[in-house]
Formats: structure tokens, C-alpha cells, sequence
């Protein structure tokens, strides 16, 4: 028998993981790993066969095969990934209340009305996302605070109702603006919330910082005013993990049972705009892995006595593993998300491939990392977009080439921009590497754990 090119990643003494880049993946005994190099036909029958059926594997007559059999799988993963289905993300007002210690887009001042987006822009929006998309569109508020000016989200939302055959908003929020006439205008159209809720109060309020009152008690009862007027299925929570809220597992799970949330979304701190620095509140990803294993253990507690609870991060790592073909969180994927699974269109009337090339364009001025603006026809497909859609392909990258996650993972070019200088980056030093290796081993260790860790990691990751 005759071995074919695959990639392989130690997780522990006695066991080692294995993919090839048609997104076949297995977990082999240490002790297994150069039988399979070097004489494959000693290797237990059981196992060679499943290593055969996997195209780790094969036979003289059936080499051929088997490697059609590889690269018709990375066809098939390639195509799904590449489909053009964006969000549309529209940013009518830089302007916020909060000064956040990990502000990724370096807010303006809520007085400076020079940084919201000109109402005469509205119709060109709706246009360009009737050119580009097909419905279901999506479109999501971001800021700034976009409640600072509900005004345009009204007069947008009307014109998208009045243009696009079926769309759904998401208002990405603090909720601290939150009234009941905004409520009571969402509750009759088809408009979601989302949240951040970093844990409970001292945690929330050290690192979302609002001058005037508590930022975790206008986020609470922002969070129990939707939850009353339009149920909790329409608010979505987001908790960014600071350096001050390492070892509040326990409270970051219990402020979001005590508002009857169940489903978490758990990311570490970006580095972008004040998120990266060190005196904001950065820390090493390993102390962030300490924290998360930590916070799965208290869900698994939960889950073991009858408490059904999600947690998204997690959840698309273990559904890449399980499924190379599912691509619906852009950070997973290669091409990347830039371009197609996002377009933004920023209060200055610029469109852009992503929020984190918008986030760039604030820190790095003097470089158009646009793909144009509203006022013209076409996109703009400058040298650095391709660029960034080079960085973007991992399969063909020094670092992910020999990666045994590379099948399942993604790329990061406008965070290697932001880190390197350049949309490739130094794999060895990449915090994005870094993070995504680290979920990947995480959801490993319970999928080939004990049975019951197994149904764990699988229910969490509905």
C-alpha cells in the first residue's frame, strides 16, 4: 500500500491528528504515524481500512482514484467557498456614547456630526444592494452607536422595503439609546438586536466605559426591554474576553442565564484599533485557552444537569471539522470572507470587502483600503484589494501548506496587514494561527474524548 500526502498535528503524547487537503481528517496513535509513512500494510486492518476509505492510503491500481477522489472533494469545498453571499453592513454614524477599552474602530466623539453618514446616500445603498445581492438580504446596523441617528435606519429600512423582495436588518447596538418607540417600531418589521454583555457589572462596566451611568445596567434593561417586547429570539449577545474578565467564567455564564440567554458567543480581544493595546486590557492566547476550557467545563456542569446551551465559537470549528462544505463564518474560510461574506458601506459614503478593512482604513489613512464609494459605477479593484484577496487563499500560503488544520481553516489577511505589513503574515507569529489552532485542538480533545464529552461538544455546537 502506497501513502498519500496528507498534513499532521500532534495533540498529546499518544495521539496524533491527520487531514489531506480534500478535507479527509482522522486521529491516529502516535505509534501509528510512521507505519503509515513508511510500510502502511503493517498498520492494524481495521485502521488501514478506514485510512483507506479516508484517501489517506491506497493501492497501486487504485492510485488514480484516489487522488481524483482528493481533489474532486477540494473542488467541491473550493466552489461552496467561493460563492458571492454578502453582508450588507451599513454604518450611519461613527458617533457613540461609550468609550470601550477594545474599541476596534477608534469611535468618534457623539458631538461630531461630520462622521454620520448623509441621508442623500440611503437610495444609492439600496440600489447597490439590489445590484449585488439576492434575497434574503441581510443588512446589519453597525457604529459608532447606530441608535444615534435610528432616524436614517428608519428611512433605510423604508426604502429597503420598498426595493428588495424579502431582507432582514440586525442592529448592532449597546442598547444604551434603547426607547420604546425604537421597540415598538422594530416589533412589526422583521428587526433583530445584538448586544455585547461582557459578564456582570464590574466586568461589563471596566470594559465599556459609559460617562453618564452604568453601562451594564443600560445594557440590561436594553436586554429585558427586548426580551419583553419582542422575545429573546431576536437578540443576539456577544462577549469579548479582556484581561480583567480571564477569570470570570463563572459570572460571564451567569449573566447570561439570569436574562434566560443560553447561547453564548465568546471571542478574544481584536487587534485592531484600541483592542490590540496592551494597556486596554491584552493578554498571551494561552491564558485566554485557560479561561475557555474552563468556561466549557461550567457548560458541560450545566449541561449534565438538563440545561441546553450553545456557544458559537466552538460550534464552527467543530462544524468545519465535521463538514469542510459548511462556510457560513467567514473567518473559516479560504478565499477569506473579504469581498464575499461582506460589503460595508461606511458613513463617508466608501464602500469597503469587510468591517476589518473599515477598522484599517481608520488607523492607516494615507492607504485606500476601499473598494471604491457610492458616486461610482463599479468597484474599485485596487492593488492592495488584490492583495488582500491573495492573503485571503490558505491552501497555497508558507505556514498553512503543512498545516494539518488548513483544510478546515482560514485566513486573515487585513489582520496580517495590521500586524506584518503585508496580507500574508508569519504564521509562527500570528495570533489568528495562534487562536484558530488553539479552538481546533479544544474541540478535538471532546469529540475524540469520552462518549459523553462527545454529546457535549455536539449539543454546544448547535
Amino acid at each position: 500500500m502506497t501513502p498519500l500526502p496528507f498534513n499532521f498535528e500532534r495533540l498529546s503524547s499518544n495521539k496524533v491528528f491527520i487531514s489531506n487537503i480534500g478535507g479527509f481528517s482522522n486521529i491516529i496513535d502516535s505509534d501509528d504515524l510512521v507505519p503509515l509513512i513508511e510500510s502502511p500494510s503493517d498498520l492494524e486492518y481495521t485502521k488501514r481500512h478506514e485510512l483507506q476509505q479516508q484517501n489517506f492510503i491506497t493501492t497501486s491500481d487504485d492510485y488514480k482514484l484516489s487522488i481524483t477522489t482528493i481533489a474532486s472533494a477540494f473542488a467541491k469545498r473550493l466552489t461552496a467557498e467561493i460563492q458571492f453571499n454578502p453582508v450588507f453592513m451599513v454604518v450611519p454614524t461613527l458617533r457613540c456614547d461609550h468609550t470601550c477599552k477594545y474599541c476596534q474602530v477608534a469611535r468618534a466623539p457623539i458631538e461630531q456630526t461630520q462622521y454620520d453618514l448623509k441621508e442623500s446616500d440611503l437610495a444609492l445603498i439600496v440600489q447597490r444592494i439590489l445590484v449585488l445581492g439576492k434575497a434574503p438580504y441581510c443588512i446589519e446596523i453597525q457604529g459608532g452607536e447606530p441608535l444615534i441617528r435610528f432616524d436614517l435606519i428608519q428611512k433605510l429600512y423604508d426604502l429597503c422595503e420598498s426595493e428588495l423582495i424579502e431582507f432582514k436588518f440586525v442592529i448592532a447596538s449597546s442598547l444604551s439609546l434603547l426607547t420604546n418607540d425604537i421597540l415598538n417600531w422594530a416589533k412589526s418589521r422583521n428587526v433583530d438586536f445584538s448586544m455585547s454583555l461582557d459578564g456582570l457589572k464590574e466586568a461589563h462596566d471596566a470594559n465599556r466605559i459609559l460617562a453618564s451611568d452604568s453601562s451594564y445596567h443600560r445594557a440590561i434593561q436594553g436586554a429585558l426591554a427586548v426580551k419583553s417586547t419582542l422575545g429573546l429570539e431576536r437578540l443576539g449577545v456577544v462577549t469579548t474576553i479582556t484581561k480583567d474578565s480571564l477569570k470570570s467564567y463563572e459570572e460571564l455564564v451567569k449573566s447570561h442565564l439570569d436574562l434566560g440567554i443560553t447561547s453564548f458567543f465568546i471571542r478574544p480581544l481584536s487587534p485592531y484599533g484600541f483592542a490590540g493595546k496592551k494597556e486596554m486590557g491584552s493578554y498571551e492566547l494561552t491564558d485566554y485557552f485557560i479561561f475557555y476550557r474552563n468556561f466549557l467545563k461550567r457548560l458541560k456542569e450545566l449541561w449534565l444537569i438538563g440545561h441546553l446551551v450553545s456557544e458559537h465559537s466552538i460550534g464552527v470549528h467543530i462544524k468545519r471539522l465535521i463538514s469542510p462544505t459548511f462556510n457560513s463564518y467567514a473567518d473559516l474560510k479560504s478565499p477569506s470572507g473579504f469581498g464575499l461574506n461582506a460589503i460595508l458601506f461606511n458613513y463617508d459614503g466608501r464602500i469597503f470587502g469587510s468591517d476589518e478593512a473599515r477598522m484599517l482604513q481608520r488607523l492607516h489613512p494615507e492607504i485606500d483600503f476601499s473598494l471604491g464609494d457610492l458616486s461610482d459605477n463599479t468597484l474599485n479593484i485596487s492593488a492592495i484589494t488584490k492583495s488582500i484577496v491573495d492573503g485571503g487563499i490558505n491552501y497555497n500560503k508558507p505556514g498553512c501548506v503543512d498545516c494539518a488544520f488548513q483544510p478546515f481553516c482560514g485566513a486573515d489577511p487585513l489582520q496580517n496587514i495590521s500586524l506584518f505589513g503585508e496580507s500574508i503574515g508569519h504564521k509562527a507569529h500570528s495570533p489568528f494561527c495562534e487562536y484558530h489552532k488553539g479552538m481546533f485542538r479544544i474541540a478535538l480533545e471532546y469529540l475524540y474524548g469520552s462518549p459523553e464529552d462527545k454529546s457535549f461538544i455536539l449539543d454546544v455546537a448547535q
